[in-house]
């Protein structure tokens, strides 16, 4: 039998992503580091497991709340998956106990600097926000669920409307989103309207029979996810 000092796990994804994430500095949860041509994860959930089953059950959570919050961050481009997970023995021997194939693209982001009154300069990384909500939705299961769809379905106009109605119950209503300037409720209205008229949508939509007049100029699905993850982003940032 092994015995397991340290579990680490394997990710698939873009590595133009992972590396987003690779540059952030050490948080409580999770890091990502580069080895070679492979991207490892290491976290705190991951202490004190005692088989490579629980710590990938562990990791596969973890992975869908970080692609979430990446995807919402810095637009990642394909979401996160579990690969191998790697036990290190008190040896420093590496026991690989579940294998798979990993598939690597790459694609280049930018990252802004700013400059400080003080001549002082600080680099603004796209995936700051990231350790942050997935550490807010391993105690919020609005955001654990939000992060989950995002970064796991398909961003059509039913999970979008679900997500709405999440931040909504989340803050008192659409009011709650008005009020706090996360959107207008003439974008509000228009969303909902398209969304739920099968003229417009025909089998894509919410609901399957016409229940009142669609807008005259529909949102398209574009400017819907941009709107939802507008909202969603606001809300995860309060």
């Amino acid at each position: 039998m092994v015995w397991v000092m340290k579990w680490l796990v394997s990710i698939t994804a873009d590595a133009g992503d992972l590396d987003e994430l690779s540059a952030l500095p050490p948080n409580s949860l999770f890091a990502i580091r580069r080895e070679g041509a492979e991207f490892v994860l290491e976290s705190s959930l991951f202490e004190n497991v005692s088989t490579a089953e629980e710590v990938k059950a562990r990791a596969h959570l973890l992975v869908e709340l970080m692609s979430g919050a990446s995807s919402l961050a810095y637009d990642a481009r394909r979401p996160f998956s579990v690969g191998s997970v790697i036990g290190i023995d008190d040896d420093g021997n590496r026991h690989i106990f579940v294998s798979c194939t990993i598939n690597v693209s790459t694609r280049l982001t930018a990252h802004a600097t700013i400059t400080h009154a003080d001549g002082s300069t600080e680099e603004i990384l796209p995936a700051q926000p990231v350790p942050v909500w997935v550490d807010r939705a391993q105690a919020d299961a609005t955001a654990q669920e939000i992060l989950r769809v995002w970064g796991t379905q398909p961003k059509d106009w039913v999970n979008l409307y679900n997500l709405l109605e999440r931040v909504e119950h989340a803050v008192g209503g659409e009011r709650g989103i008005v009020e706090r300037g996360w959107a207008s409720r003439k974008a509000l209205d228009k969303f909902r309207r398209t969304a739920c008229s099968p003229d417009v949508l025909g089998p894509q939509a919410r609901h399957g029979v016409q229940k009142f007049e669609p807008p005259r100029k529909p949102m398209s699905l574009p400017e819907a996810r941009a709107l939802i993850r507008s909202v969603v982003v606001s809300w995860l940032t309060e």
